[in-house]
């Protein structure tokens, strides 16, 4: 096997690497795009072609740290893969088909309700009890402005009390 790749013309072997290439992008991008979720096995799969075919190219072009990347993308995809077809034959209850029927909001909905109702806040001098400058409440000068930065003003007063 290896002597028929060895034998390839490099333009060729090249194209096999940038094939390889493209389809991790293009798994990336439909898990970006969330027309594919890292929970299905078209996941996985995807992975392991492209893991597979950059490491034939490797075979030409060799580089240890990429052929262990390679390897370890080829480990995770297979375990991933028997595992899901596992589980869809013993009929267990697949945490995999929940996920891939939400999406990635509905499920931060579900972890954190609150977040689509957040707002950020805006500090109104009103509200403040205390001004660094020695102002109470309402009797500040600029009462009625709202302030966009919650950090504390910097201190002005002659004592330098901070």
């Amino acid at each position: 096997m290896f002597d028929f790749i060895a034998r390839l013309p490099p333009s060729l072997v090249d194209v096999i690497g940038v094939i390889g290439f493209s389809l991790y992008v293009m798994n990336y991008c439909l898990l970006t795009f969330h027309r594919l979720t890292s929970h299905s096995e078209l996941y996985f799969m995807i992975n392991l072609m492209a893991a597979s075919i950059v490491l034939i190219w490797l075979t030409h072009s060799f580089n240890l740290a990429s052929a262990l990347i390679q390897l370890f993308w080829i480990a995770i995809s297979t375990t991933a893969i028997v595992l899901r077809l596992r589980q869809s034959r013993t009929g267990q209850s697949r945490m995999d088909q929940s996920r891939s029927a939400d999406s990635e909001r509905a499920q931060s909905q579900r972890l954190m309700p609150d977040a689509r109702d957040w707002q950020p806040s805006v500090a109104r001098p009103e509200s403040v009890q205390h001004w660094p400058d020695g102002c109470q409440g309402n009797d500040h000068p600029d009462r009625g402005r709202e302030r966009r930065s919650l950090r504390r003003a910097p201190d002005h007063s002659p004592h330098g009390t901070r």
